[in-house]
């Protein structure tokens, strides 16, 4: 019903798209969308809607956090209501007035090639199991396993830092995962390097509809994602969030005890069972 009233709204809707686009709270909430509804912790979500309320809003998101709060989570299930607002339209690269028979394609980028497709490419691969792509036969070729190769020309690619074999390809959305981790050299920065070359592609296609991500656990007070940080202060196309353990986890997850100020650096450290791991800059201390 609700689709049909969004179309019956503007009928011109027609001529572009084949289903209506679900915004994003009933995409996590109602059993066809998502399937996320009980599963997602509450601040995941909120920091969706955040991103997603407005599709167009932001071109970047920088998500900060310590181990297991949920940024791989997060960037592959945005990647995935990406994927959907996609195959909403009868025929994306018309849509967008693109030429040619390369694939619209989604990619991240991890600090090795195992890392890329172990974490956030099989995020992405089980986010697509969602109710919406299976009821409208939205499925991966279950015969091509390095990448997902979706219907519409849509394909979801997992590489590194130093790939460059994106190039040629119609990138909509990129994700840069442990972006504060890749390599640094006298010459060059991996990570910023190729979130530069993911930026070029997608502001020169989709301008104001391409989405680039960065996620990681932070590192050093100037690296490459604090930096991001900082452009996001005046740039209201940046979203950029740090994301806490206690904000994250639900109480009975939060196994943590301890945590460590260490004053000459301005930073925290969270205790886990193995060793101290940097957790969180401290702001206006």
């Amino acid at each position: 019903m609700r689709e049909y009233q969004w179309f019956l709204e503007d009928p011109k809707r027609l001529e572009a798209y084949q289903h209506r686009p679900l915004p994003i709270s009933e995409w996590i909430e109602t059993p066809y969308g998502s399937g996320l509804a009980g599963v997602i912790r509450p601040k995941i979500k909120q920091t969706l809607v955040e991103i997603f309320e407005d599709p167009d809003r932001y071109d970047e998101i920088v998500i900060v956090g310590g181990i297991g709060i949920g940024k791989s989570f997060l960037s592959g299930a945005g990647a995935a209501y990406l994927i959907h607002r996609l195959l909403c339209l009868r025929n994306p690269k018309k849509y967008f007035g693109l030429a040619g028979s390369v694939p619209i394609a989604i990619m991240n980028m991890s600090v090795n090639a195992l890392q890329a497709k172990k974490i956030v490419f099989g995020q992405v691969v089980d986010a697509v199991k969602a109710p919406w792509f299976k009821f409208q036969g939205y499925q991966p070729d279950d015969k091509i396993h390095s990448h997902l190769k979706l219907p519409k020309n849509i394909e979801v690619i997992p590489g590194n830092s130093q790939d460059t074999y994106f190039v040629g390809y119609d990138l909509f959305a990129g994700i840069l995962d442990e972006g504060a981790w890749h390599e640094v050299t006298d010459e060059k920065d991996y990570a910023e390097e190729g979130y530069n070359a993911m930026q070029r592609r997608v502001k020169s296609r989709f301008p104001n509809k391409g989405k680039l991500f960065i996620i990681t656990s932070p590192r050093y007070v100037d690296d490459f994602v604090e930096r991001k940080f900082k452009e996001a202060e005046t740039n209201p196309r940046i979203y950029a969030r740090r994301i806490r353990a206690w904000e994250s986890m639900p109480k009975d997850m939060n196994t943590s005890s301890y945590f460590y100020f260490d004053p000459d650096r301005n930073v925290i450290y969270e205790e886990n069972e193995m060793t101290p791991y940097l957790y969180s800059k401290v702001e206006n201390v």
